[in-house]
């Protein structure tokens, strides 16, 4: 038994090497800069590092035709004259009768005070700019299909604030970058995790047609792994989003549900490092700013 031991740890710490040597050229490009100019990261101190890891009825409408009372310059019969009567009457009564009619559709078909709100997403995301200097985010990541949750209150019907969360997975980093990616026996992926907060504004309340736009910020986590043999080395930045600017439209399903498109641009930039194997962390120098173009689809649970 002792001589299987040995030999399975053998093996499992060659397959450790070749796994180091095949990440090793990945790390220094993605790394590079951080912590100084020599390419190496230098150790991050505790308090620093980040993330270890309507209808409303009027009424029959009836068309009515009024014939011409005479030739212009003619006189008028009285005849012609009640009909005109009449049909301003009717339309003056039509006008006087559909306010009360909207309101009462309004007020007991929509909400116009606070209530809570939740909604559920999932879209298409492209990454762009630089993960840190003269590095392509789309190196790390080629796209993500994030899923998202957003919980808060809406104030007066008109403006949302919440917390935001969101995991995108179904990258994989660029092949020509990492080596190890198109060779056999080993595999690679990229995902992202973000988490924040939003202020919307519904310019036309909780109505059947409900555009919106907002602003928000966060933080946001970005994972690379490539892995052989049952090991995996894993590279991890975080840092701020700093702007997050989505807007959609949502359209009424029924009182408490509407359903609609988003888009969503955000702007964040790395700050910090992290390589599992082997283990290193530090401060990223050389910052960058990246981006995120989504679009996707939404469906919006009301007065939760």
């Amino acid at each position: 038994m002792g001589a299987k031991d040995a030999d399975s740890s053998s093996v499992r710490g060659s397959r450790g090497k070749r796994l180091s040597e095949w990440v090793r050229p990945f790390i220094g490009v993605l790394l590079r800069g951080a912590g100084g100019g020599d390419g190496q990261l230098q150790p991050c101190e505790a308090k620093k590092c980040v993330g270890q890891v309507r209808r409303v009825r009027f009424g029959e409408d009836e068309r009515r035709t009024v014939r011409p009372a005479v030739a212009a310059g003619g006189p008028r019969r009285p005849r012609e004259r009640m009909k005109r009567t009449s049909t301003a009457g009717l339309v003056v009564g039509l006008l006087l009768a559909a306010p009360p009619a909207l309101a009462q559709y309004t007020s007991s078909d929509e909400y116009e005070s606070g209530f809570g709100e939740i909604s559920l997403n999932a879209g298409f995301a492209l990454p762009l700019g630089s993960a840190i200097n003269g590095v392509n985010e789309s190196d790390a990541i080629n796209f993500a299909v994030p899923f998202g949750l957003a919980v808060g209150y809406r104030i007066g019907g008109t403006v949302f604030v919440g917390g935001t969360f969101s995991y995108g997975p179904f990258g994989s980093p660029n092949g020509t970058k990492v080596g190890a990616c198109t060779t056999t026996g080993y595999s690679c992926s990229s995902y992202t995790f973000h988490t924040g907060f939003t202020v919307q504004w519904h310019p036309l309340g909780s109505r059947g047609l409900d555009p919106y736009i907002g602003l928000g910020a966060g933080y946001e986590w970005l994972y690379v792994d490539v892995s052989a043999g049952g090991l995996t080395s894993t590279l991890q930045y975080n840092g701020f989003t700093w702007v997050d600017v989505p807007l959609g439209i949502d359209f009424r399903l029924n009182k408490d549900i509407r359903f609609g498109p988003f888009f969503d641009f955000s702007m964040g930039e790395y700050r910090n490092g992290i390589l599992s194997m082997p283990a290193v962390s530090g401060l990223i120098s050389q910052r960058a700013i990246h981006f995120w173009l989504t679009a996707g689809l939404r469906i919006v649970f009301l007065s939760i």
